[in-house]
């Protein structure tokens, strides 16, 4: 009776491992399954389309800026004064002839210059020793009064007025400010994540570009 006994409680031993062996096995297996189904789909990465789209505009700016620099010069500061007040009196005439009105332009800043001061003062000849210079700024709506105005400033020379020959002095610069109202309209047509402007400053002419780039993810 112990014999069979002692032999049932052997089979069952056994019988038991061989189910826990194959419980681990099929775990394995499947973990193994998952983890390579796992590192399959990161090699693949998302599946994207991406989509473009552009708007363009013709439009003319509505706003212009023109910065006007003259200089006088004299042997004394009070000369050098006067003669600037007649350069900005010159100037404050013809921009009236053209058409503007005096809250559309105003003095910006002006400069005092002692070349006697400077490192060249002994070649400096004396008449020249004060040189002050004058910033003016005519703004505008009507930009193309704007554009005729600053071409025909050579009636100014004639007044005798100096202008600067530097950067400031380059002429008029123009904006269009309805950037705002134009995004609305054009967003019906290719979503917008930029609007330049395609062309320089100093053009009344410009082009309004609207650009989106759209990415979709896929399943």
């Amino acid at each position: 009776m112990m014999e069979k006994t002692v032999r049932i409680g052997a089979s069952m031993t056994g019988l038991t491992r061989i189910i826990a062996a194959g419980v681990l096995a099929v775990g394995v297996a499947a973990g193994g399954f998952l983890a390579g189904e796992a590192l399959v789909k990161s090699r693949l990465g998302f599946r994207t389309v991406t989509v473009k789209g552009l708007s363009e505009r013709e439009v003319k700016a509505d706003i212009g800026f023109w910065p006007i620099r003259f200089v006088a010069n004299g042997p004394t500061l009070e000369d050098a004064r006067r003669s600037l007040e007649n350069s900005q009196a010159a100037v404050q005439t013809y921009l009236s002839q053209q058409g503007f009105a005096p809250e559309d332009y105003q003095v910006q800043n002006i400069m005092v210059e002692d070349r006697f001061a400077g490192y060249n003062a002994q070649q400096t000849p004396e008449q020249y020793r004060f040189v002050l210079t004058e910033d003016m700024l005519v703004r505008s709506q009507d930009v193309q009064k704007l554009a005729s105005s600053s071409r025909a400033m050579g009636e100014l020379l004639k007044a005798g007025v100096v202008f600067s020959s530097d950067s400031y002095n380059a002429g008029p610069s123009y904006i269009f400010t309805g950037i705002s109202d134009l995004k609305g309209e054009m967003l019906t047509e290719a979503p917008a994540v930029e609007i330049p402007n395609d062309r320089p400053e100093k053009q009344i002419d410009k082009k309004v570009r609207v650009v989106t780039t759209i990415t979709y993810f896929l399943d």
